[in-house]
């Protein structure tokens, strides 16, 4: 956290610099999505977007502490309901623009698992994870292996990042075997590939909420991104990156 807070601070004062940004916390999951629809939307109505990414529960905490972002999404509902039981999500409420999975990432020569108790049964020394305190992904990995009864087995060999890039990242620089991601950041990182052993029914639905945040400082200028995000121009690029949009709710 107090590693995030300098980077946070830099982007608030980011909006509050230039009149037309926009200033959006966004799970550190949609980067590359959010990068491209942020560059489109620009290109469209003038409106710069800022994006500051990082771990959604971790943005949710900046949020409530008083930084003031125009839009927030999360890579899960927990992280959504706490910033509106809170008091901070504007009336409007919050849409539910996506949904992803969990996949375990592993280097092209690795051997092939067909199963989580083959995980759990392998030599692979460690596993890493994004931190179930801080980012959804972890949590939905941990509830999966808790599920199956493979937590307690699997606990002396976990490494935890930040969010799904970094836990992605131990796997590319070779400091872990494996890790609990995305199956969008797998799709994107070179020599791995997505090992899809984690039954969709051992974890809760990945739901990625938005929404205006009270605090914005032009509700109609966020509204209008929010909405921009659930055309069909904004589905495209999230399919693209392996997302799958959902209906207008």
């Amino acid at each position: 956290m107090a590693l995030l807070t300098p980077m946070m601070l830099a982007a608030c004062s980011l909006s509050s610099g230039a009149d037309d940004d926009l200033l959006v916390f966004a799970a550190a999951s949609l980067t590359d999505a959010m990068g491209e629809i942020a560059a489109a939307y620009q290109a469209e109505t003038g409106v710069a977007v800022a994006i500051s990414y990082g771990p959604s529960q971790a943005l949710a905490q900046q949020i409530a502490s008083g930084a003031n972002p125009d839009i927030y999404i999360a890579a899960g509902i927990s992280p959504m309901t706490f910033l509106q039981d809170e008091g901070h999500v504007a009336v409007g409420g919050q849409v539910h623009l996506l949904t992803n999975t969990i996949v375990v990432a592993v280097p092209q020569e690795a051997p092939n698992i067909s199963a989580l108790r083959q995980l759990a049964a392998s030599d692979l020394k460690r596993i890493a994870m994004p931190d179930p305190a801080i980012a959804p992904a972890g949590d939905y990995a941990r509830q999966s292996l808790q599920s199956l009864d493979l937590w307690d087995a699997l606990q002396p060999r976990l490494v935890y990042g930040n969010d799904v890039r970094a836990a992605l990242a131990y796997v590319q620089t070779g400091s872990a075997d494996a890790a609990f991601v995305y199956r969008t950041d797998a799709k994107i990182a070179p020599n791995l590939r997505a090992l899809d052993i984690v039954p969709a029914d051992s974890y809760p639905a990945v739901i990625y909420p938005a929404a205006v945040v009270r605090a914005t400082d032009d509700e109609d200028k966020a509204q209008a991104f929010l909405d921009f995000l659930q055309t069909q121009a904004a589905a495209q690029v999230f399919r693209k990156h392996g997302f799958t949009p959902l209906p207008a709710n």
